[in-house]
C-alpha cells in the first residue's frame, strides 16, 4: 500500500480480480472526511460488503441510506467530545504499552514506508 500511494497519490483505483471491480483507496485525511462525513451521501460501500455483512449484520459499517443515519444518529453521543475526552487517558496508556511491545520489533525490522 505504501509503494502503491507512493506512485499513484493519496487516491487510486485497484482491480480486484476476485471481486471483477475495481476498489478505490482514498489515503488522505481530507478526502476520507469529504466521503465518510461531508458528503457521505454520495458515495455507496459497494460490493463486497455482502461477505462483511455475513458476519457482522446490517449495522452502521454495512448499511446506507436511511437505516445508516438511524444508527449513526443513536451513535452520535458517545463520540461527544467530553465522552471522547474521558477515553483519552485509556487510549494513551494502551497505545504506550504497545509501543514497548513494538518498539524492539520495529528496530530489528526496516521501515517499508520510508525506508
Amino acid at each position: 500500500m505504501c509503494e502503491l500511494n507512493a506512485r499513484f497519490g493519496d487516491i487510486y483505483r485497484l482491480f480486484v480480480p476476485s471481486r471483477r471491480g475495481y476498489v478505490y483507496v482514498i489515503n488522505h485525511p481530507d478526502d476520507v472526511k469529504r466521503v465518510l462525513v461531508s458528503n457521505h451521501g454520495n458515495y455507496l460501500k459497494g460490493f463486497g460488503l455482502d461477505r462483511v455483512r455475513m458476519l457482522l449484520g446490517n449495522g452502521i459499517v454495512t448499511s446506507d441510506g436511511d437505516l445508516w443515519r438511524k444508527q449513526r444518529y443513536l451513535m452520535q453521543p458517545m463520540f461527544h467530545r467530553r465522552i471522547v475526552t474521558q477515553f483519552g487517558a485509556i487510549i494513551e496508556r494502551v497505545t504506550a504499552r504497545l509501543i514497548e511491545r513494538w518498539r524492539p520489533l520495529a528496530d530489528q525490522g526496516n521501515d517499508q514506508c520510508h525506508g
